[in-house]
């Protein structure tokens, strides 16, 4: 019997340790997207009462908008919570670089960064588990209209920039303190620190590329074209509209007078 107790509190420690133990992460799947938004204001007029002329009130200008969206397919899972308190949750990273270039660099994703072996600061942004997506949204150099979450060092058209997409299971234990490369922090107020990250890192998926195309501009208000021509609707004399009138009178009488025709017809011959 003391056997069997031993043999049934190892079984389900294992199968207790299996089930805490984090699975590594598949490689996301996901695709990139630009979007030109960009148009023009244009000038607003008023009437200047002293010189009987239109004059401009407010100069027009152009309002660029341009985003690149990283849309990552969500691998199935779900949080919890481990034995200790922490929440295992899943993130993903986005290395960004240009596709003539050598360089990789992270993109601020206003979530979580930590430092890598290798010194470099890497951010992470939670997956939107309520969703089948998360979207990572990039605003071009030169935006000044709406800003986008984040800001991509891209201005001219006909670039090319390549993305790669890396997701992590597990909880991150933020760590302040001299001693450790820290994130700079310009707030004098706030603590140097840095993230440590614990649990399964998935593998980079592969590259791709993204081509900024040529500006499509949207005109702020519809232009007629100056093919386009009116069709004027026909007057009508007094007279012809009397005599449309009489006429539509007349064809009315008549159909009315063959179908009582018809009906007396049938009626004595029943």
């Amino acid at each position: 019997m003391l056997f069997t107790l031993l043999t049934l509190s190892c079984l389900v420690m294992v199968n207790f340790a299996f089930a805490q133990s984090i699975p590594k992460p598949s490689v996301p799947e996901f695709t990139l997207k630009f979007t030109d938004n960009s148009y023009d204001v244009p000038p607003r007029y008023d009437f200047d009462p002293y010189t009987g002329k239109d004059v401009i009130m407010e100069p027009g200008y152009h309002v660029q908008e341009k985003i690149v969206e990283v849309i990552i397919k969500n691998q199935p899972f779900t949080s919890y919570t481990d034995a200790n308190g922490n929440v295992i949750s899943l993130y993903y990273s986005i290395r960004i670089k240009g596709s003539f270039g050598d360089y990789w660099w992270y993109p601020d994703n206003s979530a979580y960064e930590r430092v890598d072996d290798e010194g470099e600061i890497v951010n992470y942004k939670r997956a939107d588990l309520d969703s089948d997506y998360t979207l990572f949204k990039y605003c071009l150099v030169g935006n000044n209209g709406t800003r986008a979450s984040q800001h991509l060092d891209i201005s001219d058209d006909g670039a090319k920039a390549d993305f790669q997409v890396q997701a992590f299971i597990g909880y991150m234990t933020c760590v302040d303190g001299p001693g450790v490369p820290v994130i700079p922090v310009y707030d004098p107020t706030i603590t140097p620190h840095h993230f440590v990250f614990t649990g399964e890192e998935g593998d980079w998926s592969d590259t791709q590329t993204i081509t900024i195309p040529a500006s499509q501009m949207q005109s702020p208000e519809p232009t007629i074209s100056p093919e386009a021509t009116l069709t004027p609707t026909p007057y009508l004399e007094p007279q012809q509209i009397g005599q449309d009138v009489i006429l539509g009178v007349a064809v009315t009488v008549a159909v009315l007078a063959v179908g009582l025709g018809l009906l007396s017809y049938l009626i004595k011959r029943k």
